[in-house]
C-alpha cells in the first residue's frame, strides 16, 4: 500500500481547501460546494475538473439549485412584493426558465433581453423595461411585445414612447437623488412636470416610481430611507397631478461578498428595513402603502456561479509569483471587482505549502483576475483553478476582444451537468463579417 505525505500529515490537506467563512460572514461559493475523492472540488455533486475535461476551459459553471434557492429567499422575505429578477446580471433561456418556475418577474434593459425572455416563454406582462437612454427600436420592440411596465427617465423618452402607442401603456417614472442621466430628482419640480405630462397623455398610465441606490449597498437602512423618500414623492405627485400612483420599484444594488469578510447585504435585515419604512411612512403621508417591487440580479446569480480555468504557466519574478491561466479579455470580470476574488485549486490535493500569488489571464497588460490569493506553491501547468462568485456579469458583459471566443455556461444539479450556452466558434465570429 502506498503511503503519501498527506497520509502522514493530514493537516496538509487544508491547503487544498478553499477557505470557509468565519461565523457571521457570508460564504462566496455555491451552497452545494463539496470536496470529492482526491481533493477535487465539486459543485452540486459534479467535480469541476471533470467539467473542465468535458467542456474545455475557460468555462462558467452555474449551480441551478443555488440560484433557485436565492430566488425563493427573496420571495419569502418580500412575500407581499413583486420580485423582478434583473436580467442584465445573467440571462439565458435556462435562467429565464428558473425565474418563471420560482414565480419571479423579469427586469429587462434591451430588445435582445426581451426577445430571449419571450423565446423562453416569459409572460411579457411580467416584464419591466428599464435602462438609461432607451432607443426608439427598444421602445418599439417593447410596445409590440406588450411589455407590462416601461420605465421612462427623460422628457424625450416620454415623447418617443407615446409616439409608438395605440393602446394604454403602464409606465414608471424614474427618480433619483438628483437630475442626471438616470432620471429626475425625487420630489423636484422637473419630476412633477414629467408626471403631469404622463398623466395628461391618453396613451400613458403612470402607476408608480422607479428608484434605486447608486452602486452596491450592504446597509439595509439606506433602503429604508429610499422607501421613505419614494412614499413621500408618490404622495406629492398624487396630490399635485391628480394621479393614483400605487407602485414603488426600489431597484437592485444589493451587495454580495467576493471574499470572506467582504460586506454583504443581509436579506432579512433588508426586508425588515423596507417593512419598517413603509409602516412609518403610511401615517406620515396619509395614503395607503405602495406595492413594492425589488429587482435583485447580482445577489441571486453571483454566488451561484464559478468560473474554471486551466493553468498554462507559473512565473516567479522579483515582484512575486504570477499564475497564468487560459483567460482572455472575453471572460475577464467586468463588474468592478476583477482583482478581489476567491480562487481555489480544484483538481487535486497540494503537496505542501501555500503562497500569495497573482492570477493573470493570457492577455498582456490586462487586469488581473485575482491578486494576493493564497494557492499551493506546487502549482504547475495543467492544474485547474476555480474563481468563486462569477455568476453575475461575466457572461453578460463578455466580449470578442482579440477575436477570442466567449466561454460556455454549464448548469449543474443533482450530480449532473448540462450545457445551457455553448462555447462560441470561429464560424460564429466570421458570420457577421461580410467582407
Amino acid at each position: 500500500m502506498w503511503v503519501t505525505l498527506l497520509d502522514i500529515l493530514p493537516s496538509l490537506r487544508l491547503a487544498a481547501l478553499p477557505s470557509r467563512p468565519a461565523d457571521g460572514c457570508a460564504d462566496v461559493w455555491p451552497v452545494n460546494t463539496h470536496f470529492a475523492v482526491g481533493g477535487r472540488l465539486s459543485v452540486a455533486g459534479v467535480p469541476l475538473c471533470e467539467v473542465a475535461d468535458q467542456y474545455g476551459t475557460p468555462v462558467h459553471v452555474l449551480d441551478e439549485n443555488d440560484f433557485r434557492t436565492r430566488a425563493r429567499a427573496y420571495r419569502s422575505v418580500f412575500s407581499g412584493a413583486e420580485i423582478a429578477y434583473a436580467a442584465k446580471a445573467l440571462l439565458t433561456k435556462a435562467v429565464a426558465d428558473w425565474v418563471i418556475a420560482e414565480g419571479l418577474s423579469l427586469s429587462v434593459s434591451s430588445s435582445g433581453e426581451i426577445a430571449l425572455a419571450l423565446a423562453a416563454g416569459v409572460d411579457p406582462g411580467r416584464m419591466i423595461l428599464h435602462g438609461n437612454g432607451k432607443s426608439c427600436d427598444d421602445l418599439r420592440y417593447a410596445v409590440a411585445a406588450r411589455v407590462g411596465h416601461i420605465v421612462v427617465d427623460s422628457h424625450t423618452e416620454i415623447t418617443l414612447l407615446s409616439a409608438q402607442l395605440s393602446a394604454r401603456q403602464r409606465v414608471l417614472l424614474r427618480v433619483g437623488a438628483d437630475d442626471n442621466a438616470a432620471g429626475f430628482a425625487i420630489g423636484s419640480d422637473r419630476s412633477l412636470e414629467a408626471a403631469r405630462r404622463i398623466v395628461a397623455d391618453p396613451h400613458l398610465e403612470l402607476v408608480g416610481l422607479h428608484t434605486e441606490i447608486d452602486g452596491q449597498c450592504s446597509d439595509p437602512e439606506r433602503y429604508g430611507d429610499l422607501v421613505t423618500a419614494g412614499v413621500i414623492a408618490i404622495s406629492q405627485i398624487n396630490a399635485a397631478c391628480g394621479a393614483e400612483l400605487h407602485q414603488l420599484d426600489i431597484g437592485g444594488g444589493q451587495e454580495v461578498a467576493h471574499r470572506f469578510g467582504d460586506p454583504a447585504l443581509d436579506l432579512r435585515q433588508f426586508g425588515e428595513a423596507v417593512d419598517s419604512a413603509l409602516y412609518r411612512s403610511e401615517p406620515m403621508v396619509g395614503t395607503p402603502r405602495p406595492h413594492i417591487i425589488v429587482e435583485p440580479g447580482r445577489s441571486i446569480a453571483a454566488q451561484a456561479g464559478v468560473t474554471v480555468y486551466r493553468v498554462v504557466a507559473v512565473r516567479r519574478t522579483e515582484y512575486g509569483t504570477r499564475v497564468v491561466v487560459d483567460a482572455d479579455l472575453s471572460d475577464t470580470p467586468s463588474d468592478g471587482v476583477a482583482a478581489n476574488r476567491t480562487v481555489a485549486l480544484v483538481n487535486r490535493h497540494p503537496a505542501g505549502r501555500v503562497e500569495a500569488v497573482t492570477v493573470m489571464g493570457r492577455t498582456p497588460g490586462a487586469e488581473a483576475l485575482a491578486r494576493d490569493v493564497r494557492l499551493p506553491a506546487d502549482l504547475h501547468p495543467g492544474d485547474v483553478l476555480a474563481v468563486a462568485c462569477t455568476g453575475a456579469y461575466h457572461h453578460s458583459t463578455a466580449s470578442n476582444a482579440r477575436m477570442t471566443r466567449r466561454a460556455p455556461i454549464i448548469a449543474v444539479a443533482d450530480g449532473r451537468s448540462r450545457q445551457i450556452v455553448r462555447r462560441e466558434t470561429i464560424d460564429d465570429l466570421m458570420a457577421r463579417d461580410l467582407g
